[in-house]
């Protein structure tokens, strides 16, 4: 374990967490045994993942309009029937009107517990001047994303269509983290929107949310 002198003082706290030891191969079995069976905490101290009840759950949808807005209504319809409309956020139908934009957005995301990015074809399409929207530091999903970043909420990249996961390489910096999401799901037709709402829901990690139990269940019949 690093001494907290060897270490950046915004993580310095990583000595304080439970460490693992993998010295043999033997040892993988039983770190990811302890893993899986480890429940998730946010920096709240609420429970996540597959351990937090589907009432705990509520889901901010951060999109481009005019690049997901479709599939980005449908993920919202597929929520809404699972966790009720109140706990699934989208702006077109949520932002309430005179209120300043971006601090009902940073209050509304504060009060969820995961992020569903979807990126489409057109996620870093230019704008009239030839620059890429993400780059701009004024672009609300470049905001969304930092926001959902900067309060360490559980986000899951869905990908719209034949849409590729964005490299860190592709990111302005302070949204880089993205590329290391909690999970990458893939979204191709409507018949995708229940399976992409039930793995944010149960906060499983895969990127083919159609296979996301059997994947699991084979994890858990390795580690043991």
């Amino acid at each position: 374990i690093p001494d907290s002198r060897d270490l950046p003082a915004d993580i310095q706290q990583l000595v304080y967490q439970p460490a693992l030891t993998i010295e043999t191969e033997a040892d993988f079995h039983k770190v990811i045994a302890h893993i899986i069976s480890t429940e998730r905490t946010a920096a709240g101290g609420r429970g996540r993942g597959e351990a937090a009840s589907r009432q705990e759950r509520s889901v901010f949808i951060s999109y481009r309009r005019d690049d997901s807005r479709y599939w980005a209504h449908e993920l919202a319809r597929s929520l809404s029937l699972k966790l009720g409309s109140k706990r699934v956020f989208l702006d077109v139908g949520s932002i309430q009107p005179g209120h300043d934009f971006r601090k009902q957005i940073e209050n509304t995301m504060r009060r969820s517990t995961d992020v569903a990015v979807l990126i489409g074809a057109g996620f870093f399409e230019p704008n009239a001047r030839g620059v890429r929207r993400i780059d701009s530091s004024s672009d609300y999903v470049r905001f969304e994303i930092r926001l959902a970043l900067s309060q360490r909420k559980l986000i899951h990249v869905v990908l719209v269509g034949e849409a590729d996961q964005p490299t860190r390489q592709q990111l302005p910096d302070d949204i880089a983290g993205l590329a290391k999401a909690w999970s990458v799901l893939r979204f191709k037709s409507t018949a995708d929107a229940d399976s992409v709402a039930n793995c944010i829901i149960r906060g499983i990690a895969t990127h083919f949310p159609e296979r996301s139990h059997d994947i699991l269940a084979a994890s858990v019949v390795q580690a043991l």
